[in-house]
């Protein structure tokens, strides 16, 4: 897993502000309610942007180096390719320019457990970069087209949105 997201100002330098925002903001954030997962929370620069009854963060970066607070934030430090447990069903899952960051062959088991904490008709949404326009990113391992995304999603859930916003930047939502 990679270092991109590694402080605040690294993960700023590497991305356009403005293709974030309008993915979290309008996208993302005014389905994230009840209690979320936030997996790949990096150092939490869009976890401090989620207002929810309770949030769990987790990623391998170390606590003390995440910018976000809250007592309804559960923070845990875990590299997610080894897999990861809360203690109880989520509303929703999100996953903001992480999976680009792990193998496809971990993408995949990953989702299973993904799929097993959300409640009955939990979303699963997130965003990562669309392969179309490839970043050459050296710490991304493994980047999606639109419509691969949406094959890998679909065998998984039963309703899914994924779409570029415009930004080069894939958008989905998928409904368990």
């Amino acid at each position: 897993m990679a270092d991109e997201r590694s402080t605040p100002k690294t993960w700023a330098d590497n991305h356009n502000q403005m293709e974030y925002d309008t993915a979290y903001q309008k996208d993302l954030l005014p389905i994230l309610k009840g209690i979320v997962l936030d997996l790949g929370c990096g150092v939490g620069m869009f976890t401090k942007e989620i207002v929810a009854d309770k949030i769990y963060a987790i990623d391998r970066f170390p606590i003390s180096e995440r910018i976000y607070t809250g007592a309804n934030i559960i923070s845990a430090e875990k590299d997610l390719t080894e897999g990861f447990s809360i203690s109880e069903k989520v509303d929703c899952v999100v996953s903001t320019e992480f999976i680009e960051h792990i193998t496809k062959e971990d993408f995949l088991k990953l989702l299973n457990q993904v799929k097993d904490c959300l409640k009955d008709g939990g979303i699963f949404c997130g965003s990562t970069p669309n392969k179309v326009v490839p970043t050459t990113n050296p710490y991304h391992l493994y980047e999606y087209t639109l419509e691969e995304l949406r094959d890998i999603l679909q065998t998984k859930f039963k309703k899914v949105e994924i779409y570029d916003n415009g930004f080069y930047c894939l958008i989905w939502k998928a409904q368990k």
